[in-house]
């Protein structure tokens, strides 16, 4: 594991990655506070940005807005700093620590500038997620930081673009400014500025706290001390496969703001839940519960009857969202990995969730 992370977040209590079914990071915000994560692989949204990008630029759009949108109810959860709290250097520096933070498992390196005077930020990273592959990412990196940065300096009007990337060395330079500067520049771009209605319900903190499971004692440190998973220089690898934590509000609104794509988000989550299982050597349903587990998706049961399957998912990571989308990321990762234990391709016809005894369960009855 990389010995800088370990220091500055995992053993100072900033990140949680130690408690089967919960990955939570402690957000430096005026208040600080923990959110709840899970561990996706990069597969999923490479998978997803190739088939916005052929479905055109209304899709890009959608994918784009829904980063957008995440960054800037990230940004609120966390009760960020912004331009009334500090400035200029104050400002600068404050900026940085939230970068740090990020590129936990995003990326090797994230450098920042800002010009103070025209509120233009520039982003020079070193192999984050997605666009070190692609060359592009509109939900990450483009979307989220666009939504961060117009929190932090309270203008929602703040847009980005990819001013170039080279997939080769896995480096990308990203600019975001207000609209209006961006369009003297001549920059083609997306615009988002529907911002309203993103921040926590009462019941965040609540639905989200640790609870003891029943059913795995998995965590993504039991999996990175058994060698399962490698994490090196802000890169969390395992067969062959990039992972990297996303707060629940990202596939939340990510669902959301795709509600007309939802057959690209299933097939995406598909994919990347076969190569979740793809290299593991006779995988078992409780070698699902356990990477689920360790995922921080909450306490997993999978039930065959009638030859169907049944599954149940105790403390599912919550939002108030969580009545509005139709976990089609989740039902496609699982189905993924199902599919690989049982031979033969697994869907799920039936999805309900339910709120009790203070947290979220969601079931999936093929």
């Amino acid at each position: 594991m990389d010995s800088s992370y370990i220091k500055n977040y995992i053993m100072n209590g900033s990140v949680t990655i130690g408690n089967p079914g919960f990955l939570l990071l402690k957000i430096s915000g005026k208040t600080p506070i923990f959110s709840r994560r899970v561990l996706i692989p990069e597969t999923f949204l490479i998978e997803l940005e190739k088939a916005m990008t052929l479905r055109g630029p209304d899709a890009q759009k959608a994918l784009y807005s829904a980063g957008k949108r995440f960054g800037y109810a990230y940004a609120i959860l966390g009760g960020f700093m912004t331009v009334k709290d500090k400035q200029d250097q104050d400002l600068l520096n404050y900026i940085d620590l939230v970068n740090k933070q990020i590129a936990g498992t995003y990326a090797k390196n994230i450098d920042f500038n800002i010009d103070f005077t025209r509120n233009v930020c520039t982003y020079d990273l070193k192999n984050f997620v997605i666009i070190e592959r692609l060359g592009f990412g509109y939900f990450l990196p483009l979307g989220s930081a666009a939504g961060l940065i117009s929190y932090i300096l309270q203008d929602k009007t703040i847009e980005g673009i990819v001013e170039e990337s080279d997939v080769d060395n896995g480096t990308a330079r990203l600019t975001y400014a207000p609209s209006k500067y961006l369009d003297e520049m001549g920059k083609r771009f997306f615009h988002e500025s529907e911002l309203t209605g993103l921040e926590p319900s009462l019941e965040y903190i609540k639905f989200n706290e640790l609870r003891q499971l029943k059913y795995s004692d998995y965590s993504l440190k039991k999996l990175i001390d058994a060698g399962i998973f490698v994490l090196e220089d802000g890169i969390l690898i395992s067969n062959n496969e990039r992972y990297f934590m996303i707060d629940s509000d990202g596939f939340y609104l990510l669902e959301l703001g795709l509600k007309q794509y939802a057959k690209e988000v299933y097939y995406a989550a598909f994919t990347a839940g076969v190569r979740i299982l793809g290299n593991v050597k006779n995988p078992q349903n409780k070698t699902i519960i356990d990477y689920l587990s360790a995922f921080g998706w909450g306490d997993v049961t999978i039930m065959e009857a009638n030859k169907k399957y049944v599954i149940n998912v105790d403390y599912f990571p919550y939002t108030k969202f969580y009545n509005d989308i139709d976990y089609g990321m989740f039902s496609g990762m699982l189905s993924g990995m199902i599919s690989c234990v049982a031979k033969r391709k697994i869907g799920f016809k039936q999805i309900k969730k339910t709120i009790s005894n203070g947290y979220l369960s969601v079931s999936l009855f093929e």
